[in-house]
C-alpha cells in the first residue's frame, strides 16, 4: 500500500498503487514566455503578478507608455481611468455621456465621460490628453474602479491625500512625461479644464476634472480630494457624490531610485524622469546628479539654481564690490554706472508668517543695473549666474507660497496668503518714487517700447508680471543653470 509502480524492475508478485505519466513537450512558460500561466497552442490566456496579456503573450509590466508613470514606488494611472487604451472601468458601473443623468449612491456608481470642463478648456501642454474631455467619476464609483482594475496581475487602489500632495511636481511643465493632471487655470504649464453643469444627478450637477479624489473619507458622506489650481494642488472635502477625476495606484516591486540612483523619483522602463530637487538632484540624460543646489540659500526648480533668499541677504549670497550698499533712509541715484542697493527694514508693515528664519522686514532690494550687474559677477561654485527670465519667474509662486524654509521664501505684498508680509516703504531715498519693494523681484528682460524693465510681483498669494523704470528698489534673485 506504500509503493508505486515506477519503470525499475522490481519483484512483480508485489501488490503496489499504481500512478501513469506523460511527458509533455513544453509548459506554458516554456512555450509562450516567461509569466504565462495557462495557454491554449499558440495562445497564451493568463499570465503571473508582473505581467501584462496583450496579443495572447506576457509582456513585463514596467509602469511605462501612454497609461502607466511610476512616481517613487508607486505606478500611477497617467490618465483618467476610462480615457486610456488599458485603463477601463470595469463593469459594475453606470459610464453615461455627459449631459446625461446618473444619481451617485453606494450600490449606483455613476462616471460621466466627454466633454465634461465646459467650453473654458485647452491642450496647452502639447499632450494628447486634452484638459476637456475628461472622464469624471463619484467617489463610490472611484474607488470601485480601483479595487477592481488588476491590470499586470496587481493590486490597485485610489491614492492617500499625502501621495497626491506631491503629484503637481510630476505633472506641472513636464507634458508627455509626466502625470497630465489639468488645472483649474489657463496658463500655468498643465491643460486647462475648468468645471461644467454637465454632470446631473451628481453634487450641484458639476463635473470637476481638475480635482482627483483620495482613498480617505471624512466622515460617512465626504471623502477629500485635491485639486489643481495655479500649478499648485489644494487639498479639501466635499460629498461623495460629487464628480471628480479618478486616478489608481499600485505599489511596485522597485521603486525609481532603486531603479535608476539615488534622487529618482519618478521614471519610466528606461530612463529617469524627474529629480528630487530638495535634496539638489538635477536631471542629466535619463539619471540624476547631485548638486551644491540645496539648503537654506539654494534650491532647484528643475534644472535651474535659485537663490533662495534675496542677495545681500546672507554670507553665502554677498553682493560683489563695485555696488553702492547704503542702509534705509540713507540716498543713493541709480544710474547704468552707478549700482545702487538699499538694505535694512525696507518694508512696513511686514511679518514672518510663513514660519521661515526671513522676515519679510528686512530685505535687501537693488536697482535694476545694480540686479544685473550683481548676478553677472556672483561666481559661487564657478556657474555663471544672471537675473531669471520672465517666464521663469512666472512658475515661482508654487515654490514658495505655504512652503516656509523648504520653499524659495519670496514675501507678499499682503499678509494672510502664506507667505511673509513685506509692504513698500518710502525709505529707499534716490529709487523711484523713494520706495523699496521686496514683494517684487526683479528679470533680466527689457520692454524697449517703454525703456522699462519686466519684474514679478508677488501679491495676494500669487503673481503677476509688471514693468518698472530701472531705478524702482526691488528684490534680487540670482539664477544658475545646473
Amino acid at each position: 500500500g506504500l509503493g508505486v509502480w515506477n519503470g525499475e524492475y522490481e519483484d512483480h508478485s508485489y501488490a503496489f498503487s499504481v500512478r501513469c505519466v506523460a511527458t509533455m513537450p513544453q509548459s506554458c512558460a516554456d512555450r509562450l514566455g516567461t509569466g504565462c500561466l495557462a495557454c491554449d497552442g499558440a495562445t497564451c490566456l493568463s499570465c503571473g503578478t508582473g505581467y501584462v496579456l496583450k496579443n495572447g503573450k506576457c509582456e513585463a509590466f514596467d509602469c511605462s507608455g501612454d497609461d502607466f508613470i511610476q512616481v517613487g514606488n508607486l505606478c500611477v494611472t497617467k490618465k483618467n481611468m476610462g480615457d486610456g487604451d488599458n485603463l477601463t472601468i470595469p463593469s459594475g458601473v453606470n459610464v453615461v455621456n455627459a449631459g446625461s443623468t446618473c444619481s451617485p449612491s453606494s450600490s449606483n456608481k455613476c462616471c460621466w465621460k466627454g466633454q465634461t470642463s465646459g467650453v473654458k478648456c485647452d491642450n496647452s501642454d502639447g499632450t494628447d490628453y486634452s484638459g476637456c474631455t475628461r472622464t469624471v467619476c463619484d467617489h463610490y464609483a472611484a474607488d470601485y474602479i480601483c479595487k477592481n482594475f488588476n491590470y499586470g496581475g496587481h493590486v490597485w487602489r485610489l491614492a492617500t491625500t499625502n501621495e497626491i500632495s506631491a503629484w503637481a511636481d510630476v505633472s506641472v511643465g513636464l507634458g508627455i512625461n509626466g502625470l497630465g493632471l489639468c488645472d483649474f487655470n489657463s496658463g500655468f504649464l498643465s491643460n486647462y479644464c475648468y468645471n461644467s453643469s454637465y454632470c446631473y444627478g451628481a453634487n450641484g450637477n458639476y463635473c470637476d476634472p481638475y480635482s482627483i479624489w483620495s482613498s480617505q473619507l471624512n466622515g460617512s458622506s465626504n471623502a477629500y480630494f485635491y485639486n489643481l489650481s495655479k500649478g499648485v494642488v489644494y487639498k479639501a472635502d466635499y460629498p461623495r457624490n460629487r464628480a471628480f477625476s479618478t486616478r489608481c495606484v499600485t505599489e511596485m516591486p522597485q521603486s525609481c531610485e532603486s531603479k535608476f540612483g539615488s534622487g529618482c523619483l519618478t521614471c519610466n522602463g528606461s530612463q529617469c524622469l524627474a529629480c528630487d530637487n530638495n535634496n539638489g538632484y538635477v536631471l542629466k540624460d535619463g539619471k540624476c546628479k547631485s548638486t551644491f543646489c540645496k539648503g537654506s540659500d539654494f534650491m532647484l526648480i528643475g534644472n535651474l539654481c535659485v537663490t533662495r533668499k534675496n542677495m545681500g541677504d546672507s554670507t553665502t549670497l554677498k553682493i560683489p564690490s563695485g555696488v553702492n550698499v547704503v542702509n534705509v533712509g540713507a540716498t543713493c541715484y541709480p544710474s547704468s554706472t552707478n549700482f545702487c542697493c538699499w538694505k535694512g527694514n525696507t518694508a512696513s508693515p511686514c511679518d514672518n508668517e510663513n514660519g521661515g528664519g526671513y522676515s519679510g522686514c528686512n530685505r535687501t532690494v537693488c536697482a535694476w543695473h545694480a540686479a544685473d550687474y550683481i548676478c553677472r559677477n556672483y561666481n559661487y561654485n564657478g556657474y555663471t549666474w544672471r537675473l531669471p527670465k520672465l517666464s521663469e519667474l512666472n512658475t515661482w509662486g508654487k515654490y514658495s507660497v505655504g512652503l516656509g524654509t523648504s520653499g524659495l521664501q519670496l514675501c507678499d505684498w499682503y499678509s494672510g496668503y502664506n507667505s511673509a508680509r513685506c509692504y513698500n516703504r518710502l525709505v529707499c531715498e534716490g529709487g523711484a518714487n523713494r520706495f523699496c519693494y521686496p514683494n517684487d523681484v526683479w528679470s533680466g528682460e527689457y520692454l524697449s517700447s517703454s525703456n522699462e524693465y519686466f519684474y514679478y510681483s508677488a501679491n495676494t498669494g500669487w503673481g503677476g508680471e509688471y514693468q518698472a523704470a530701472y531705478t524702482h528698489a526691488n528684490s534680487v534673485r540670482c539664477v544658475a543653470e545646473m
